[in-house]
This record gives C-alpha cells, sequence and structure tokens, in this order.
C-alpha cells in the first residue's frame, strides 16, 4: 500500500524520471565502452600496427570518456531536480493535511517532531526515487544486453555474470535489509526524538534556567545523541560490509572470467587481445548494481 502511494506520487515526474533511467543506462554503457576500448587500444597498439589500425580505438575512447560524463550530468540533474519537485509536492500535501488538525488534535504531538516529519523525514523519501525506483531497472536492462555480448565470445561468461549480479544485486542487498531492520527505524525515531528535545529546549530556556534544570536537560539531549550514534555506527558498519561484499563478488568475477577465457585463448578460439576487454567490461558492468544495495537501507 505505502509502495502504491509513493508511486503514484512521483507519476506526475514519470517522463523525468524515464529520461533519468535512460541516462543512468547510457552512463553505465559509456563506462563499460570507455573500459573495453581503452583495453582494446593499449592490447592493439602491443602489437606495433600501423597508425590507421588504431583510429576506431582511439575515437572509441574519447567518445565514451566524453559522452560519460554529460549522461553521468544529465541523469544527476535530471533525477534529482525531479525528486526534488516530489518532495516539494510532498511537503505542500503533509502541511495541507496537518493545517486543518491543528490544535484540537495536535496536542500530543511535540512541536520538534512534527518538524522532523516535515523535513527529515520527507527528505529521506528521496532515496525511494533515488535508489529504489531507476537502478534496479538499469541493472536489469545492463545485465541482458552484457549476457548478450558476452555470449558471442563465451556462453559460459554470460552464465558467470548472472550469477554475480543474482548476488550482488539480490542476496547482498537482501541481507542487507535483514540486517538493518532494527537500525533504519531506530536511527529515524532516534533523529526524530533528538529535534523534538533540542526544540523543547530552546523554547523552555527561561523556564529552564528557572527552575535550574539545565544540567538535567543538557544530560538527556547527551544520552538521547549518545544512542542516535550507536545506531549510526551500525548502519555505518552494515554500510561498510556492504561495500566489501560487493568488491569481492566483482573482483571474484573478474579473476573467474580470467579462468574461463585463458584456455581459450591458449586454444587459439578467442582472439588474444579481446581477453583483456571481457574482463574490463564485466569489471565496469557492475557500476550498474552499486546503488542496489543502497535501496535496502
Amino acid at each position: 500500500m505505502i509502495i502504491k502511494k509513493l508511486l503514484k506520487l512521483v507519476a506526475p515526474a514519470a517522463p523525468s524520471m524515464g529520461l533519468a533511467l535512460l541516462c543512468t543506462i547510457l552512463t553505465v554503457t559509456a563506462n563499460i565502452g570507455l573500459l573495453a576500448t581503452s583495453a582494446l587500444l593499449i592490447a592493439s597498439a602491443a602489437l606495433h600496427p600501423p597508425l590507421a589500425a588504431l583510429a576506431v580505438a582511439i575515437t572509441g575512447v574519447r567518445f565514451f570518456g566524453i559522452s560519460r560524463a554529460v549522461f553521468r550530468y544529465a541523469e544527476r540533474y535530471i533525477a534529482h531536480s525531479a525528486t526534488f519537485q516530489i518532495l516539494a509536492s510532498l511537503r505542500v500535501w503533509f502541511y495541507s493535511c496537518l493545517e486543518p488538525l491543528a490544535p484540537a488534535r495536535l496536542g500530543h504531538y511535540k512541536s520538534g517532531d512534527l518538524l522532523s516529519r516535515l523535513t527529515a523525514d520527507i527528505d529521506t523519501l528521496q532515496y525511494f526515487y533515488l535508489r529504489v525506483l531507476g537502478p534496479p531497472l538499469a541493472a536489469l536492462v545492463i545485465l541482458l544486453a552484457m549476457a548478450w555480448w558476452l555470449s558471442c565470445f563465451a556462453p559460459v561468461l554470460s552464465l558467470l555474470l548472472v550469477a554475480a549480479f543474482v548476488l550482488a544485486g539480490v542476496v547482498v542487498p537482501y541481507c542487507v535489509r535483514q540486517s538493518g531492520k532494527a537500525s533504519s527505524p531506530a536511527l529515524l525515531a532516534g533523529r526524530a526524538k533528538l529535534k523534538a528535545v533540542v526544540v523543547d529546549t530552546l523554547e523552555g530556556i527561561a523556564e529552564l534556567a528557572a527552575f535550574r534544570q539545565i544540567k538535567r536537560q543538557q544530560e538527556q539531549v547527551a544520552a538521547i545523541e549518545r544512542e542516535l550514534n550507536h545506531w549510526k555506527s551500525k548502519t555505518a558498519m552494515v554500510g561498510a560490509l556492504t561495500e566489501s561484499l560487493n568488491s569481492l563478488i566483482m573482483n571474484s568475477t573478474v579473476w573467474g572470467a580470467l579462468v574461463l577465457t585463458a584456455p581459450l585463448v591458449a586454444a587459439g578460439r578467442l582472439e588474444s587481445i579481446y581477453l583483456a576487454v571481457l574482463l574490463l567490461a564485466i569489471q565496469a558492468s557492475f557500476e550498474a548494481i552499486q546503488p542496489l544495495p543502497l535501496a535496502a537501507y
């Protein structure tokens, strides 16, 4: 139900989000092309061919290098612009629903809590639109395209890449989600609680000073902050472990591809200059699944 409501909110910005998704796919494609053509250029140049034979690879490196920067800028600009518009409409909707309830039905809410919901909680939704909607679709498109391309050289490389993408794009995010079930809600609740206490402290500073309760209030704020830092450290540990696992999967996949393709080169079934091209293309394709574990937080 919640996801359906969030998707309804993104409907007016669907064209912009679709364009941002296309730019994401083109960015990853350009990155794959950049590394692949660079490897082809270096491997071909090592054989000392005529300069004209390297013209295509040189042009490819220039094209993919420039286009990657252009597509990345366009993707970030379009996606964030559309997301900020969605968040702005969310704040207007939240306030329009909140205003008729004041003051009778808002007496048990603290002003700091309401402020946190209006700002921080809504800001958190930007990650739903930036990390949850687009990246999985982009990763799927890149996986299908790469699997087809690798099958033209060695079908076993396609199976290896599919297994690695499933492991890094599905299994690891699922594990992150399970390990972050307690920390994510506690982190949001801690931030809201800290903001509520700080706002109450600032608003009631005169009364606290009159009744000599400033030190007690400082201790309460410090205790909430320590608890918040505890959950922040747990979240950071999960993030660091996730990045380590993704790096391990990526490097293991590249080494696995090397083990599988080296006999093909030795047997003459694959030209040696394409060995580095395939390995670097596989490594570059993992850019498509890097955001997926972050979506699970």
